[in-house]
């Protein structure tokens, strides 16, 4: 089949997609971002975190810091870009178009604690997409590896799909017809006095009998095909466990945040009052409960989500698999701001995406089948996948 009469993949097609619409989000709020960084406000809150906390010894002016961010405004603005316009090209199969987005991934994601935050993560993890398994076999020209289902073994046992064709006989030497005369009685043996011997019929093992030295089944060499590999790889079993532990305990807390929301407001109020950061923002103490519920419903429900997609992916969806490193790559951009709290978490996160993303777990989702083996005549047939 030729490339141009090739069917593109649809994850390549939602990569690409992807990779175009965060690319373009984020290039039009880098114009919002310049913007922002103007006004006093901005200044004000960088001066109060310049003022507090370990960025105090760094020695930082609010100037130097307004001119790094601008700079990582406009590099990601750039790059974004430049991303949008090669995934047009990676849509039209130009392996340069990929290899490009490679780098300016990379890009986005060092400025991403700078400018970008959440939608230079997602363009990252889309760009990731495009070196999948089934997107290396369009670009490459190979023909494109499909996921095949689970082998499904019948209950009875097994039997040969062939059986040996047994050598035929020597031919019978031609019997004349007996012959007789008029008024004569036809003989039912031949003329020889010899009855005719009938055919002997070939003789196969019964199937339903186990095999045994009595009774052997035969079995040839070519008849072995490799089953596809059902057995759960250790990488996304470790990867779901991960997300199951640490999404589950995210919601723990923001379900006891809740409770305390609910049960003693004006304590939780008082001690986020409290804080620099928040007197720093010099907004109004009446938001404060709103914003908690708001931030509590978001957390809880995102954790759940992730529990939930981790579920799928224990059951080989593919699409679970791409929404939770999405999910765990996200997770680790927030868990930034944070830093370094939220150490555990971020490693966690990212041992999630790595697992997911490794070879095994991608030969797994993708179906193929494993490597096995060969097996000889005497070594009985190959065990049935369950």
């Amino acid at each position: 089949m030729s490339e141009k009469q090739e069917r593109r993949p649809t994850q390549v097609t939602v990569a690409a997609g992807a990779v175009i619409g965060g690319a373009l989000l984020l290039f039009f709020s880098g114009f919002d971002s310049m913007n922002s960084l103007l006004t006093v406000d901005t200044r004000e809150r960088i001066a109060g975190a310049l003022a507090s906390g370990t960025a105090h010894d760094l020695g930082l002016t609010v100037e130097q810091v307004i001119g790094w961010v601008r700079v990582a405004t406009l590099v990601s603005g750039g790059a974004a870009a430049a991303a949008a316009v090669l995934g047009w090209f990676a849509l039209q199969r130009h392996r340069g178009a990929r290899i490009a987005l490679a780098g300016i991934a990379v890009v986005l994601v060092v400025c991403a604690p700078f400018a970008g935050g959440v939608l230079a993560a997602f363009v990252a993890v889309a760009v990731s997409m495009l070196w999948s398994g089934q997107a290396r076999d369009w670009f490459a020209g190979r023909p494109v590896r499909q996921r095949e289902p689970l082998a499904s073994a019948p209950d009875g046992p097994q039997t040969p799909q062939h059986q040996p064709t047994p050598a035929p006989e020597s031919a019978a030497p031609s019997i004349p017809p007996p012959t007789r005369g008029f008024g004569d009685t036809p003989t039912s043996a031949p003329v020889f006095g010899r009855p005719e011997r009938a055919p002997q019929q070939p003789s196969y093992p019964d199937p339903r009998l186990p095999a045994g030295p009595q009774q052997p089944v035969p079995y040839a060499a070519s008849q072995h095909v490799p089953a596809p590999s059902v057995q759960r790889p250790g990488g996304v079993v470790a990867a779901c466990v991960l997300t199951w532990v640490f999404a589950g305990a995210s919601a723990l807390v923001f379900l006891l945040v809740a409770a305390l929301l609910a049960v003693e407001p004006d304590r939780l109020v008082a001690r986020i009052e409290g804080m620099s950061a928040w007197q720093d923002s010099g907004l109004s103490a009446s938001i404060i409960v709103p914003l908690m519920w708001a931030a509590v419903t978001f957390y809880v429900g995102w954790s759940l989500a992730a529990c939930l997609l981790a579920v799928f992916a224990w059951r080989r969806h593919s699409w679970a698999r791409i929404l939770l490193v999405i999910s765990a790559a996200g997770a680790v951009v927030l868990c930034l701001f944070a830093f370094p709290v939220s150490i555990v978490h971020i490693i966690a996160c990212g041992a999630t995406i790595a697992l997911l993303l490794s070879s095994s777990s991608n030969r797994w989702y993708a179906g193929r089948p494993a490597q096995g083996p060969v097996r000889g005549p005497d070594q009985g047939p190959p065990p049935r996948a369950w």
